[in-house]
């Protein structure tokens, strides 16, 4: 039976879950989840518990918070001033919104508390610091087509900026496996 192997283009279908059960992500409505096998598409624990299963083969891991989204960085949360949203924005509690940098660049964000004044702004990923479950079943692995374009470098091709192939669910509010779904 055939191995996937470092290299290959798989196709994986997938659900993840938090130690409670309550599921984060899943590609089981869809299509499967498709990415190039150590190309560092998806988190390294995903990537390496794909590397040798054979197709058809189902399995459960539990991805250590290290081998995920690393570690929740205290450094990465800041306060900022309600007046810093402008006179229109209205911050919710929990809505992830895009942090202006003074040399351009746009920093997702969650807000995480809202006081008279203040906002909390977490710049981690959701699923930074938590281990994570999965439930895997390969479905094809093989070389990749010549020509292959995998979009923009995420898990499938189509899923936004995070390059899944928007044709199943994601829950974008806890983002996915292959660490780039942020505001959706």
């Amino acid at each position: 039976m055939i191995q996937a192997k470092s290299g290959d283009l798989v196709k994986v279908h997938y659900t993840g879950t938090f130690d409670d059960g309550k599921v984060f992500d899943t590609s089981e409505n869809g299509d499967p989840l498709e990415f190039i096998l150590g190309s560092g598409q998806v988190i390294p624990g995903f990537d390496q518990a794909i590397d040798g299963m054979k197709v058809d083969e189902s399995k459960k891991v539990i991805i250590p918070a290290d081998q995920a989204y690393g570690p929740h960085q205290a450094k990465m949360v800041v306060e900022v001033e309600l007046d810093k949203f402008g006179p229109h924005a209205k911050p919710e509690l929990g809505k992830r919104v895009h942090l202006s940098m003074e040399d351009g660049k746009h920093v997702p964000v969650t807000i995480t508390a809202i006081s008279q004044t203040h906002a909390t702004l977490d710049a981690n990923h959701p699923l930074a610091g938590k281990d994570l479950t999965f439930n895997l079943k390969l479905i094809e692995t093989g070389a990749v087509p010549e020509g292959y374009h995998q979009g923009c470098g995420g898990c499938g091709g189509g899923h936004g900026d995070c390059g899944h192939d928007h044709d199943h669910e994601h829950d974008h509010e806890h983002g996915s496996c292959c660490g780039g779904c942020e505001d959706k």
